[in-house]
């Protein structure tokens, strides 16, 4: 056999799991550890080297093999991983799809159907146009009417004085007319006891 067909027999062993201690290769000089007698060193500084090299090859095939394990079961990992993602994001979907029929079953007629009473929203839908002028002209509305109003009070204050001025001039303006009456009315009648008086 050539030299290099013994290690490759001994690589083929070793991936298959089997522990090899040089016995089954057919290269002579990579079976025997100590030199025969009739070699020279530098046949064993060979032998030993090929027996090195020999077990660092054995070392990284079974780093290869356990490497391997380990990236199967985690791509059997990874695969279950992702089928239940696949199957939550089509569960999401088909959620958001009913949701979305919902809401259009929802809207498909007028507003407020599903009560019994119509709220203020029902008339004006929550982001329409005519929603968004009237949250800048509502408060302006409000604004001005409560200006109005307090113009207002102070003016009414103002004529409820006077009304009531008016009403006490009147009053005293009565009693001394009342007052005057009475004191004619005395003199008028003291004026006739005078003249019943012979």
């Amino acid at each position: 056999l050539p030299p290099g067909l013994g290690e490759k027999s001994v690589g083929l062993r070793l991936n298959s799991g089997l522990q090899v201690r040089g016995l089954c290769t057919s290269n002579p000089a990579a079976s025997s550890s100590s030199p025969s007698p009739g070699k020279t060193a530098a046949d064993a500084a060979k032998a030993d080297s090929a027996k090195t090299s020999q077990q660092e090859t054995n070392r990284e095939t079974q780093k290869h093999n356990d490497a391997t394990k380990t990236a199967a079961n985690t791509d059997d990992k990874s695969d279950a991983a992702v089928k239940d993602d696949k199957e939550k994001d089509e569960e999401a979907q088909r959620k958001r799809i009913k949701e979305e029929q919902e809401a259009a079953s929802k809207m498909s007629g007028p507003p407020g159907q599903d009560r019994d009473i119509w709220l203020p929203h029902d008339l004006l839908p929550i982001g329409s146009p005519v929603f968004y002028a009237a949250l800048v002209i509502i408060p302006i509305i409000i604004y001005y009417n409560e200006t109005t109003d307090a113009k207002l009070k102070t003016e009414n204050e103002r004529l409820r004085e006077e009304r009531l001025e008016r009403r006490q001039r009147r009053s005293e303006r009565q009693t001394r007319e009342r007052e005057e009456a009475e004191q004619e009315e005395a003199i008028l009648q003291g004026g006739r006891e005078e003249e019943q008086k012979p």
